[in-house]
């Protein structure tokens, strides 16, 4: 709570605005959160596995055969959580 009112009215309330500083490794758009990975061409038409950082830690990506250049794979559930709303 905060300090008594101007003549003992109620307390008022404290807003906190917040910024988010950019990352290196990610950008965001929303909920989602985007992280670029280079391979080289040879695995993109054979297919491979690679690590890819996340917000929560590294994990292992399959890259499928046949991956064309400038592709995007989704990592599903590793965006950013839905706010909840009280």
């Amino acid at each position: 709570e905060g300090n008594a009112g101007v003549r003992g009215g109620p307390t008022g309330d404290l807003y906190v605005e917040l910024s988010v500083e950019p990352s290196a490794e990610f950008t965001r758009d929303g909920r989602t959160i985007n992280s670029s990975v280079s391979i080289p061409y040879t695995d993109a038409i054979l297919g491979t596995e690679v690590p890819v950082a996340t917000v929560d830690g590294s994990v292992r990506m399959k890259i499928p055969p046949g991956t064309q250049p400038g592709a995007k794979l989704r990592l599903a559930k590793k965006g950013a959580p839905t706010p909840s709303r009280p």
